[in-house]
């Protein structure tokens, strides 16, 4: 279980007081620690999370928050970010090798090259696919062939766009999850 907790950072003469971890009095307790003044503390004993919280100086004003609130204090924290960084770069390392073989100028055609595959198909007339005529024309292909190839393709992409993102998705619930904050 998770409890979240809002405090205050008092400076003091020779230090600062904070939130302060477990000691080996309430082991079995997992601290985590933002960049902003809040923690989620994680234990499968409720006692023991509240007599760490109850044992903080009076002075930093702990204050057990709601998970919704404990989401807002951290969604700009260094720690929140980080988790976003790492889902995202195991999105781009799904897709590094369709990045590799197309290139970004080449990729932004696609919507083009689906419609007009699309109409193609319906209609059989090149006029609705002059886009695909240019490019069908460079490759010694017909209109037809490319057609279906890029409807085919297309499936493809989309099949390998699903998975990057369900992965990038997991990869990011399960480190949010880490720090209770889902």
């Amino acid at each position: 279980m998770f409890k979240y907790v809002a405090y205050r950072k008092v400076p003091t003469e020779h230090t600062v007081l904070s939130f302060t971890g477990a000691t080996d009095d309430n082991k079995g307790i997992k601290v985590h620690r933002f960049s902003v003044d809040v923690v989620s503390i994680e234990s499968d004993d409720e006692t023991k999370i509240d007599e760490l919280i109850a044992s903080q100086p009076e002075e930093i004003g702990c204050t057990v928050i709601t998970l919704d609130e404990f989401k807002t204090a951290v969604e700009s924290s260094a720690q929140v970010k980080r988790i976003y960084d790492v889902s995202a770069l195991k999105l781009s390392s799904i897709l590094v090798d369709i990045k590799k073989k197309y290139p970004l100028e080449e990729r932004e055609t696609w919507s083009i090259q689906k419609e007009e595959a699309l109409k193609y198909q319906v209609s059989g007339d090149e006029a609705d696919a002059p886009f695909l005529k240019v490019l069908a024309t460079a490759d010694n292909d017909t209109v037809a062939n490319f057609a279906t190839s890029i409807l085919e393709k297309n499936n493809l992409f989309t099949e390998a766009s699903a998975y990057a993102l369900s992965e990038k998705r997991r990869v990011q619930a399960e480190l949010l999850a880490e720090f209770g904050i889902i």
